[in-house]
């Protein structure tokens, strides 16, 4: 048997993304303990011994950003990370990597649909339309009900809940 159909599992991914570009491939304790941090943290730790082929999409969307986080990156990239997950998976996810951000000076650049998501993660939003840069600037003064109508072709009002975030709310197509 040469191999050729062998399988990783979701731990051995993360640990070959921890090794990959570091010059060496012994492994640590402290590596090994990140990567149950990292597992636990984003509550994928059951599966860490399932092999990648068996997982759904949401849960190799968490694999893939355990992947990216067991590098340390100073600046991560993350294209709309939670469309595969439901919306409690979608708040844990949002809030682990608004936390982490925080704690490690790490700068986050995401790819978001969800408006509302934005309102509540980001501090800097950048509005693409047809290719281009529509809108920049602090979140609260980009997504606006002005902005909504011209780019998103909705009448909408942005809102306060009972807590003070601001929410969306959609009336109807402009």
């Amino acid at each position: 048997d040469t191999g050729a159909n062998a399988v990783l599992t979701v731990y051995e991914s993360i640990l070959l993304s921890a090794k990959q570009g570091t010059g060496g491939w012994k492994v640590h304790d402290d590596e090994l303990s990140e990567i149950d941090a990292i597992l636990k943290a984003l509550n994928i730790h059951e599966l860490a011994f399932r092999g990648l082929g068996e997982l759904s999409g949401g849960q190799r969307q968490l694999v893939s950003l355990a992947q990216a986080l067991v590098r340390r990156p100073e600046i991560l990239l993350m294209d709309e990370p939670t469309s595969a997950l439901d919306l409690h998976r979608q708040v844990e996810v949002l809030d682990f990597i608004s936390s982490l951000a925080r704690r490690q000076g790490m700068i986050v650049l995401i790819a978001l649909h969800d408006l509302n998501h934005a309102l509540r993660y980001c501090e800097h939003t950048i509005v693409i339309a047809g290719g281009k840069m529509a809108v920049s600037g602090q979140t609260a003064d980009v997504i606006t009900p002005n902005m909504l109508r011209n780019i998103y072709k909705v009448d909408a009002r942005i809102e306060m809940c009972s807590r003070g975030q601001p929410f969306i709310l959609v009336d109807g197509t402009a």
